[in-house]
């Protein structure tokens, strides 16, 4: 839980079902859409409580340790998660599928994105480690440069398809 720069607030978390995302009387329903049922979402409602837009990522397996952060002056946001599955990884906050990288010596995976102020997808990244890894904290400045913190076991991989850790 987050709020923007005009004081809307941003929700992140873990859905296993379809939800109906909007609480007013229309019908926003939205889940999942992997074999394992699981998934997360991130949506914005304005200052009244009133829905704006709402996204849900999936992947090939479970997510964990999710953290969102958003940008004081432009209203990005910035979102990072953990997923689990050896057989995909999509995100898929647009409409459209972004397949991330599978680490041939990882399961999980470390994944974060960049939506604009109105929820479009701007760029998603992913990182792995050879053991677990746990994104743990995400931070922006007054520039948007990100801080993120967390633990990782053996090596960590900043970019999962090097052959070096960095």
């Amino acid at each position: 839980l987050t709020f923007d720069h005009v004081g809307n607030i941003l929700v992140s978390g873990a859905l296993s079902d379809t939800i109906d995302f909007d609480n007013g009387p229309g019908v926003l329903l939205l889940g999942p859409t992997n074999p394992f049922n699981d998934g997360d979402f991130i949506c914005k409602l304005d200052t009244a409580m009133n829905l704006v837009w709402a996204k849900v990522n999936a992947s090939g397996g479970a997510h964990f340790y999710r953290e969102i952060a958003v940008s004081k002056n432009t209203g990005n946001i910035y979102y990072v998660a953990q997923c689990w599955g050896t057989a995909f990884a999509n995100v898929d906050p647009n409409n459209s599928v972004y397949t991330l990288p599978v680490a041939p010596f990882s399961a999980y995976r470390t994944y974060m994105l960049k939506l604009d102020s109105l929820g479009n997808t701007k760029w998603i990244t992913a990182m792995a480690a050879t053991g677990n890894n746990y994104p743990e904290g995400l931070a922006i400045d007054k520039d948007e440069n990100l801080t993120l913190g967390g633990s990782f076991q053996s090596n960590f991989y900043f970019n999962p398809l090097s052959p070096s850790p960095t």
